[in-house]
């Protein structure tokens, strides 16, 4: 695991969050480009959705991560995608976490979702 990484604790909060259906628990960790996507409110639903049709989560372990830097006349964005691999109570899921990091400050930027489950369930 890369423990060193300091946007494991939006790692760690986006799960808790997913196990807890605390979803409030977010609202720091989102970037304004996020929230531009979908609504808080679009978003929980989201979550929902996914959690009645996999269950439950179980567990998650990071199996990959990779680090981009980018620099514009703006400043530097760094940006992390981390590739998860997670269990559910009605099966299995890769998930994608992208975290950008701007004057210091992480968010958590992105999320995508892949499992079979997701489709039989």
């Amino acid at each position: 695991m890369i423990n060193q990484y300091k946007g494991n604790e939006i790692v760690n909060t986006f799960y808790t969050a997913m196990e807890t259906k605390n979803y409030d628990l977010l609202d720091p960790h989102y970037s304004e480009e996020f929230l531009e996507v979908s609504s808080k409110e679009e978003t929980e639903q989201f979550y929902t959705s996914i959690n009645n049709k996999l269950g439950n989560l179980i567990d998650y372990n990071i199996t990959y991560v990779n680090f981009e830097t980018m620099s514009t006349l703006g400043g530097t964005t760094k940006t992390t995608v981390l590739t998860i691999s997670s269990s559910y109570e009605k099966g299995e899921a890769t998930e994608t976490l992208t975290i950008i990091e701007k004057n210091g400050i992480e968010k958590l930027h992105g999320w995508n979702i892949n499992s079979k489950a997701l489709i039989l369930n």
